[in-house]
């Protein structure tokens, strides 16, 4: 064997290892997002699959829930050692998938009405599209290639040229963290104010379950943001407050869309 490659590969064991642990921990976070989604099923097949095909809350429930499901995927089949082939154009298309899930149950909080999806459409697009066009122009710096001889042999489907235009990232990072403030404080306004005056069922559960999933999410996402945007050692090195984050988001979506679906006097249904 090539001495050189198998200095490669002693120098890159570490690497492989840390990857290694944060696909596991993916993995367990992906697993309990999964059963949550099976345990939850048949209220779905109850409560969601006899509304109309285009009624708003089908399509926040659908959309949430499903869009997950199809992240989860992804994120196997890229970083997994799945010993598949995938094209490079697959890889490339892979890259690049994105997720709104916090601000489809900010709108299904606020009622569901026009004017607040305006608003909330407009806050999105004020921030995200400078994130995406500064992540846009670092991701397409990066390049899919055939797997290289290790690659292959601990079987990921897909590589990667380093990034360039780092410190675009780290602009970007900032202004994802600003967001989160942002969301924050309109999450705690709807919550604490819309919501004042208002003693029924849906209410308390809402506050109780609703309101927890959104603001231990919101906070995870918080403390993400200190860590990319700041030099606050968090020693998260697997990325976990990141995964527990993404678990919130979509369990706080997916129990809040059911239970606005349950209680039908409510405007999202």
């Amino acid at each position: 064997m090539d001495p050189e490659f198998v200095e490669y590969v002693q120098a890159m064991i570490p690497v492989y290892q840390d990857v290694r642990t944060i696909n596991y921990i993916q993995l367990g976070i992906s697993t309990a997002l999964f059963y949550h989604y099976a345990t939850t099923f048949h209220e779905e097949v109850s409560q969601v699959w006899p509304q109309k095909p285009w009624k708003i809350g089908k399509v926040l429930f659908m959309t949430t829930r499903y869009s997950a499901m199809a992240a989860m995927a992804m994120e196997i089949n890229v970083n997994w050692p799945t010993f598949g082939v995938t094209s490079v154009s697959a890889c490339e298309t892979l890259l690049r998938t994105t997720n709104t899930t916090i601000w489809l149950c900010l709108y299904a909080l606020l009622g569901g009405k026009p004017k607040y999806m305006l608003l909330l459409v407009l806050l999105f697009l004020g921030f995200m599209v400078p994130i995406y066009v500064l992540q846009a122009i670092t991701l397409y710096s990066q390049h899919a290639y055939p797997p290289d001889e290790l690659d292959m042999a601990l079987g990921y489907p897909c590589s990667y040229t380093p990034p360039v235009h780092l410190q675009l990232r780290q602009i970007s990072a900032y202004i994802s963290f600003s967001k989160t403030v942002v969301t924050m404080a309109v999450g705690l306004v709807t919550i604490l104010v819309r919501y004042k005056k208002q003693t029924h069922s849906l209410i308390r559960v809402i506050r109780q379950e609703g309101g927890m999933y959104f603001m231990s999410a919101l906070i995870l996402r918080f403390l993400s943001g200190l860590r990319h945007t700041t030099s606050v050692n968090l020693n998260d090195r697997y990325y976990i407050i990141d995964g527990l984050a993404w678990l919130c988001v979509n369990v706080f979506a997916d129990r809040l869309l059911l239970l606005l679906r349950k209680n039908r006097h409510y405007p999202v249904g």
